[in-house]
């Protein structure tokens, strides 16, 4: 991108750089219940064992845009709460060795998520779902990137040879 292109993408969020509130520290979720869609779900290693990683992403109000998170471990004690968690979210699996193959199922569901405070370390937060709400699609709720204004003379340009070293 030429500095052109930069310079016409940064003049066009002037305005919102003018009325954005300034933020500093980890844009974590404060403690509350927030409508939210799930973005994703995938499997991850965790200690001695592996846990299912979930993003949810806040779909109204102030904390529009922002992302909570929760995990369920899979080993004996967290299966049912994992088996809650599936219960709630309306999405039914026969048998955990199912669960890599019903993943891309996960992302869309709309649901009421519940942020409380970790009562044996208060420093962090858990994310609970409280309700299913029902389906959605996730690219409505990404924010969208910024993206220059088309140029009418704009062209590509096959700089292959332009190597600059």
């Amino acid at each position: 991108m030429s500095e052109l292109n930069y310079a016409s993408a940064l003049a066009a969020l002037d305005d919102d750089f003018a009325s954005a509130s300034a933020q500093t520290g980890g844009g974590e979720l404060p403690v509350g219940r927030y409508n939210a869609i799930l973005k994703e779900a995938r499997i991850v290693p965790r200690n001695n064992g592996i846990a299912l990683s979930v993003s949810f992403i806040v779909t109204e109000g102030p904390y529009k845009g922002r992302y909570a998170f929760t995990s369920y471990g899979l080993h004996k004690n967290g299966l049912p709460f994992f088996k809650g968690f599936l219960q709630m979210i309306q999405l039914p699996l026969a048998r955990l060795s199912e669960l890599e193959k019903s993943l891309p199922q996960f992302p869309g569901h709309l649901c009421v998520i519940n942020v409380q405070q970790d009562k044996q370390k208060p420093q962090y937060t858990r994310t609970y779902v409280d309700r299913y709400l029902g389906m959605g699609k996730v690219e409505d709720y990404l924010s969208p990137q910024a993206q220059p204004d088309a140029q009418d003379d704009y062209s590509d340009i096959d700089d292959t040879d332009d190597v600059p070293f």
